[in-house]
């Protein structure tokens, strides 16, 4: 959530910011219970906050909600395949991002990139937008 090159809640913004970015959906996994931490991201549209340790059941729940709250423009149910949803997991701690990522595979989703702070999250954005 913090990194000597901005914190998570910035790295949030600059995806809301960015008119090719929006509509990303943005959980955070964190290990910070401090209700005035996580009242920021609770205002910035994240679509959940996964208090670490969390575990597959958690994990899975908070995919399937981002799933709910994708537009029909964007999926197409009849054609939905759960393997090709693009996942960037970011996280200081690589431990941390093969923990994740094992959980995210076990739940199907196979496209991860990873990232080890918010501006290589940032860069690998600009790349797959651009």
């Amino acid at each position: 959530m913090y990194s000597e090159d901005g914190t998570a809640l910035e790295l949030l913004q600059h995806i809301k910011n960015s008119e090719s970015l929006a509509d990303i959906a943005f959980m955070l996994a964190t290990s910070d219970y401090k209700k005035s931490s996580l009242e920021d991201f609770k205002q910035s549209d994240v679509v959940a906050l996964l208090p670490k340790p969390f575990t597959a059941e958690h994990l899975g729940s908070a995919i399937n909600t981002t799933i709910d709250l994708l537009s029909p423009d964007e999926m197409e149910l009849d054609y939905f395949d759960v393997h090709e949803i693009p996942v960037l997991l970011v996280d200081d701690s690589k431990l941390a991002r093969n923990h994740i990522k094992r959980v995210l595979n076990n739940l199907g989703l196979l496209k991860i990139t990873e990232a080890a702070d918010g501006q290589e999250a940032i860069n690998i954005l600009g790349d797959e937008i651009v």
